[in-house]
């Protein structure tokens, strides 16, 4: 039995989602470098990519959740576990559900709505931790604690590259969008900056985006003394299923069908391998209700 509590348990949940990353490229490779684009190119290929996936259901292969974490006793231990992913984007925003299970019994589920996201661990602690979606994550770096020590929902699209980046003046904080051009790994990095509550600005997320393909292949989420709190790697991308109304006359989008999710101040790290990757042409509203926490005799737990 995992005893890490939620540290532990909300690394499942990363199941939805979210390899082996960045290879240096080889001499040739980087010869036949495509040649660099602007950013405002790069933010129009990732619209284009994110818009192809309004919708997504996942579903991992059978223990197709690997968690690799420290216990208290400091033994590195793994376990397995599978999971299922659903997303939607709407109205600015995406909701989240992601559920596991081991051994036929549930065990997390992470949500997010336009009021409320949660996490709850049903076995054992039986806890729910809620927040609202609009309250900033708190990194802790060194040490598990804040709002980053269980798993938000609602950070999933970024480790994903699925969150959008059309900032606007009348974002409140006010966001940003630079990029570094690599020709030496062969990768466009989208540096996403934001005001510290304090004022200064900072590095609060990077994109990193392999210059072949066009895929996103790594995210950085990041405190506000830049050290990288939560990255996540993604690769295997291969063409998703498509409702018959939604098929147009462009090639199907790809979605990652491996994903490591690393939080390097709480020693975890997920590794999840989907399966079945689908855009439905609906999910309904009631998929992403908040649950009854009370009736369902949970602890709730507010979120600092």
């Amino acid at each position: 039995m995992l005893n890490r509590g939620p540290h532990i348990v909300f690394v499942l949940l990363l199941l939805s989602g979210l390899t082996a990353c960045c290879q240096t490229p080889t001499p040739a490779r980087i010869m036949n470098l495509p040649p660099p684009i602007t950013l405002a190119e790069q933010r129009r290929h990732l619209a284009e990519w994110q818009a192809q996936l309004p919708r997504v259901k996942a579903t991992t292969v059978t223990a197709g959740v690997k968690f690799e974490y420290r216990d208290d006793q400091g033994h590195d231990q793994s376990q397995n576990a599978e999971g299922s992913l659903m997303l939607r984007s709407q109205d600015d925003r995406t909701d989240v559900l992601l559920r596991g299970k081991a051994f036929d019994q549930p065990v997390f589920e992470a949500g997010r709505n336009n009021s409320t996201w949660w996490f709850i661990v049903r076995l054992d602690t039986k806890t729910a931790w809620i927040g609202n979606p609009q309250q900033p994550l708190t990194w802790e770096a060194g040490a598990p604690g804040g709002s980053a020590s269980i798993l938000r929902a609602d950070i999933v699209p970024d480790l994903l590259g699925l969150t959008g980046l059309n900032y606007t003046s009348a974002r409140t904080p006010p966001r940003t969008a630079v990029m570094k051009v690599d020709d030496e790994k062969g990768t466009n990095n989208v540096l996403i900056l934001e005001p510290s509550p304090s004022g200064p600005v900072h590095l609060a997320r990077e994109i990193i985006i392999d210059r072949f393909t066009g895929n996103v292949i790594a995210v950085q989420l990041y405190n506000n003394d830049g050290v990288v709190m939560v990255r996540s790697e993604l690769s295997d991308y291969k063409p998703v299923s498509v409702a018959d109304n939604l098929v147009g006359a462009r090639e199907l989008p790809s979605f990652p069908r491996r994903v490591v999710v690393t939080y390097p101040a709480q020693h975890l790290t997920i590794s999840l391998q989907f399966e079945d990757v689908t855009v439905p042409a609906n999910i309904s509203d009631g998929v992403f209700s908040t649950p009854p926490f009370e009736k369902e005799g949970l602890k709730i737990v507010p979120s600092d």
